[in-house]
């Protein structure tokens, strides 16, 4: 279970929407809310030429001081706000550096079991998701990554938790794909939601043999074979969860877990960045990426480790 939650923020609005959905789980796991800015200095101290913060008397040393100062004011503002719901373990940091690099290193020396993030923000932790922060994160950091999206323009309702009542997780049969497991049934244990297993089967499947079905099988065979691997593993997620599972066939992975979630009323999709694809990172075209444009659900990612 979860100790510690970390949350990046940019100053915006909009990269406040993750705070709903992180605050309520730390608060159910017990675990400490972590606030991130990271400061990154914009202007050269050296640089000869007038600059607009030239014109307010401040050189480029007063202007980071004073930058700095109004982030740490902005994450004890939040901090303030997201208090007054609920008692909740928070600390706030405010870091130096290149962005991803800095929330990576932060991560790595022991801050954040799981980071809660959305998918895009403006200034530094603008586009968060195509090939940048988010990206780096999943691939490099060595912990789950749990993407919220927001609607530009609205304030974070951060007194409104999020009510999932089920976690949809997909599998396409690979160890690698399994790694998931424990993180989604994690959220759905604190959630107190549902766990669905999902997979489809995609004609490649059936060509290849998947699920235990031998090549050259129909695709019906090929979907029950889905169906019996995704109730064994539904057997070892114990009592404490409620677990279903529901294998189909489909031509597009990607789509195909979109509309599983909608077709089951899931509120949260988990699934791990490598699989049967053998994808090394989230490249443009991926099932993780497309999921994360074509849904407006959260959306746990993993990238797990290989085993060989």
């Amino acid at each position: 279970m979860y100790r510690s939650i970390l949350v990046p923020l940019d100053g915006s609005s909009f990269g406040e929407h993750a705070l709903p959905l992180a605050a309520g789980l730390a608060r159910r796991a017990g675990a400490k809310l972590s606030l991130v800015h990271v400061h990154k200095q914009d202007v050269e101290p050296e640089l000869p030429t007038l600059t607009p913060y030239q014109f307010e008397g401040l050189t480029a040393t007063r202007l980071e001081r004073r930058t700095t100062a109004e982030e740490g004011t902005y994450l004890a503002e939040v901090s303030r706000r997201l208090g007054e719901r609920a008692p909740l373990a928070l600390t706030t940091a405010n870091l130096g550096g290149v962005l991803s690099t800095a929330l990576e290193r932060y991560v790595r020396e022991g801050d954040g079991d799981l980071l809660v993030m959305t998918t895009h923000g403006r200034g530094a932790l603008g586009r968060l998701w195509l090939g940048s922060v988010a990206d780096t994160l999943v691939r490099r950091a060595g912990k789950p990554v749990l993407v919220v999206h927001a609607v530009e323009g609205e304030p974070a309702p951060l007194e409104a938790e999020p009510v999932i009542e089920r976690v949809l997780v997909a599998l396409d049969g690979s160890s690698l794909a399994e790694q998931v497991i424990p993180h989604a049934a994690d959220l759905a244990h604190l959630l107190g939601a549902k766990v669905e297993l999902f997979s489809l089967v995609t004609p490649a499947m059936v060509a290849g043999g998947t699920f235990g079905v031998s090549p050259g099988a129909t695709a019906g065979e090929t979907i029950a074979g889905a169906q019996s691997y995704l109730g064994k593993i539904a057997a070892t997620l114990g009592p404490e969860l409620v677990v279903e599972t529901y294998a189909t066939a489909g031509q597009d992975p990607a789509a195909g877990i979109c509309a599983a979630a909608a077709l089951r009323g899931a509120g949260l999709l988990a699934l791990a960045t490598h699989g049967r694809s053998g994808l090394s990172r989230l490249v443009a075209g991926s099932v993780a990426e497309r999921v994360v444009h074509n849904t407006f659900l959260p959306v746990l990612l993993l990238r797990p480790e290989r085993t060989h």
